[in-house]
């Protein structure tokens, strides 16, 4: 975490074949969803680009969102992940029936072992949305969410895209 906090993530960029990175991170996050009972959608157009991104820190922002929003969701609520690309950018929005965060408290969603009151009674630590969000900008991308207490959270993160050279891997 102190490289986050420096802002000095060491980003590794490699081609990476984002249809089939989406397909890898749904073979872990649905059977958490259908184990829980809570109702997991997917919108993910049928041909995704090939952009050099760094694959350790897609994934890891990726399925603490998704890992979060089935955590908090209780059993028969929904989870949806969206993803679009426009304009050389891929957006992807994990959004969420469960808890929601309090008002209060939203400021300080990205803080460093910050847990929101109203959870302190699910397993977690305070580090995700922290490392999250460094990895995401890490990449020149920002990460934004919106939340209702009762109602649920909708977090989106968009990552520009940079199209691999011949002979990049």
């Amino acid at each position: 975490v102190s490289r986050v906090q420096l802002g000095r993530m060491q980003v590794d960029r490699e081609a990476l074949d984002l249809s089939e990175f989406f397909k890898e991170i749904l073979t872990v996050i649905e059977p958490k969803a259908e184990e829980k009972k809570v109702k997991f959608s997917v919108s993910i157009p049928e041909k995704l680009p090939v952009a050099m991104l760094d694959r350790r820190l897609m994934r890891m922002t990726l399925e603490n969102l998704l890992s979060n929003a089935v955590k908090y969701t209780p059993e028969k609520g929904s989870v949806e992940l969206r993803v679009t690309v426009k304009d050389s950018v891929l957006e992807y929005i994990v959004k969420d029936t469960g808890c929601g965060i309090p008002k209060a408290e939203q400021k300080k969603m990205f803080t460093k072992l910050f847990r929101a009151s109203n959870v302190l009674n699910v397993s977690g630590n305070g580090f995700g949305l922290f490392v999250a969000k460094g990895a995401v900008e890490a990449q020149g991308g920002s990460i934004s969410f919106v939340s209702a207490e009762g109602e649920g959270t909708a977090f989106t993160v968009a990552v520009p895209l940079i199209t691999p050279k011949e002979g990049q891997k």
